[in-house]
């Protein structure tokens, strides 16, 4: 299943307010604070990874703190099964520097 085909889950407002206190509520991409850390950022918890073969995926080594724009940006990133060729780690770097 996809992850467009996914039906939206939410983690518990405990293990929510755990990984928020964990990454100091900011944004673990572009540093952006929440109200919690004295900014106004929206932040939400991400699933790092939602096909886990084994193992929860709400644990909290599966979770990270993003604000409202990086979560947007990295649910809409290519996945590289999608990708009509294979990206060496020098292909990925390169693109992300551009």
């Amino acid at each position: 299943m996809s992850e467009q085909e996914r039906p939206h889950e939410t983690v518990d407002s405990t293990t929510r307010k755990q990984v928020l206190e964990r990454d100091d509520h900011q944004c673990r991409f572009c540093g952006k604070r929440g109200p919690g850390a004295g900014g106004a950022a929206k932040l939400q918890v991400h699933h790092i990874d939602r096909d886990l073969d084994d193992g929860d995926v709400h644990d909290l080594s599966n979770l990270t703190t993003l604000c409202r724009s990086c979560h947007s940006w990295q649910h809409q990133q290519t996945q590289s099964e999608d990708l009509p060729v294979t990206l060496t780690e020098e292909d990925e770097a390169e693109l992300l520097a551009q």
